[in-house]
């Protein structure tokens, strides 16, 4: 009999060193980041505004995602990809990248008006805003940079509700570091 509770204390004991070690003392595998996959295009065009996975941070503290779906209205290009991205403002800023820059230039001149080419003051390229032409659009400005080839392709639409364009630009796009 004390045989066996000697036997029962050392199998207990085994068995406790072994959780120990595997809770404890193993190495840990921790596993990779998510990565951007088929969008990450998207995230390394815009480095300063795209945190380099899903799982980081963007800029304003902006937390980014893929897309899974698009609505496309009649006579739109239809989109290849999408990042969007929200702030702890509630700025949402959605990234969508179309088959070439002629199918941006496309929606942005059916869905916008008062086209207006600035120079960006953190690039010093030319960069084309504008307000949506129709008052119930989802967004209140939009953006496309229109000499670097890296982004040609890409709109960045840019929606804070309860604001105007004009607070938005303000506030969104002469800060932004596009």
């Amino acid at each position: 009999m004390a045989l066996l509770v000697l036997a029962m204390i050392a199998g207990v004991g085994v068995v406790g060193a072994g959780a120990v070690y595997w809770k404890f003392v193993r190495p840990q595998r921790v596993p990779p980041p998510p990565t951007w996959g088929e969008h990450s295009s998207i995230a390394t065009a815009f480095p300063s505004l795209i945190a380099s996975n899903p799982a980081g941070r963007g800029w304003r503290d902006a937390a980014c995602s893929p897309t899974s779906t698009f609505v496309v209205a009649p006579g739109d290009p239809a989109p290849l990809r999408q990042i969007s991205c929200t702030d702890a403002d509630g700025v949402v800023t959605w990234f969508t990248a179309y088959p070439s820059a002629a199918d941006v230039e496309n929606y942005f001149s059916r869905h916008t008006v008062v086209h207006d080419v600035r120079t960006h003051p953190a690039r010093n390229s030319a960069v084309a805003v504008a307000r949506p032409s129709d008052p119930g659009a989802p967004f209140t400005l939009a953006v496309r940079e229109r000499d670097r080839g890296a982004t040609a392709d890409i709109l960045v639409e840019v929606s804070w509700p309860g604001h105007t364009f004009d607070e938005t630009y303000a506030s969104w796009f002469e800060q932004a570091p596009l």
